[in-house]
């Protein structure tokens, strides 16, 4: 009779536990990684750099699931860039996981190029997508923005020259002496224009003797007066 009943037991417990596995297969057949909305040019491509695409991910997976990502050109085939990124696990505070992975390539010359995203993941369930890529002409790879940078400083030049020519007196602002007391004092006063009244009379001053010494005429070299002959005594 114990038997029996423990049979029982063993049977309900049995038919009980098969709803919960099925009900975390499904739950684990429902998880996903997939995109979350069309990928984008998040880095302008030009033909002398490279550029970069944005694809938006999201994820129901309750584990690190780490993918690799490719762009493919569409006419060619040729892989353009691939990364790879760790897509963290969904938890019951937040059940869906959004981020978002980058893929960086040049280009290398100007048009419209349409690239496939792809992902060989097999728990990745969004399959291959596509974006079209417009790569524009840098300014820095036409040679007439060179030729123009030439020409403004050729402008720039003549125009000083010519400042200087027409303004050859021109004297800075700002003295040798107004620095020095600037810097030991702090302060810088005005520099006073030199008396130049005071400095030609000073000059007259000094040059007055030498031209009076000029104007005097050299003396005349007098002839001394003879003496009386001595007179002999047989003249007396």
């Amino acid at each position: 009779m114990n038997s029996k009943k423990l049979m029982i037991i063993l049977a309900i417990l049995m038919m009980a536990s098969v709803p919960i596995c099925m009900a975390a297969e499904a739950s684990e057949s429902d998880a996903y990684i997939s995109y979350n909305g069309d990928p984008y040019v998040s880095s302008e491509f030009k033909n002398n750099g490279s550029g970069t695409i944005a694809i938006p991910l999201t994820s129901t997976e309750t584990k690190d699931i780490p993918i690799e990502l490719t762009a493919t050109y569409k006419d060619s085939g040729k892989i353009a860039g691939t990364t790879t990124i760790t897509v963290p696990a969904a938890t019951s505070d937040n059940p869906t996981v959004k981020v978002t992975a980058y893929i960086s390539f040049s280009i290398g010359s100007t048009g419209s190029y349409n690239i496939i995203i792809s992902c060989n993941n097999p728990i990745f369930t969004g399959g291959d997508t596509n974006i079209l890529i417009n790569v524009s002409e840098s300014i820095w790879t036409n040679w007439t923005t060179y030729l123009a940078i030439i020409i403004v400083v050729i402008l720039i030049v003549i125009a000083v020259v010519y400042k200087m020519r027409t303004n050859p007196n021109m004297k800075p602002q700002t003295t040798f002496r107004q620095l020095e007391q600037y810097k030991n004092t702090g302060t810088m006063t005005e520099e006073q224009p030199k008396n130049t009244h005071s400095s030609s009379t000073e000059k007259k001053r000094y040059a007055a003797p030498s031209e009076k010494k000029t104007e005097e005429k050299p003396k005349t070299m007098e002839t001394p007066a003879k003496k009386p002959a001595k007179q002999s005594f047989s003249d007396l």
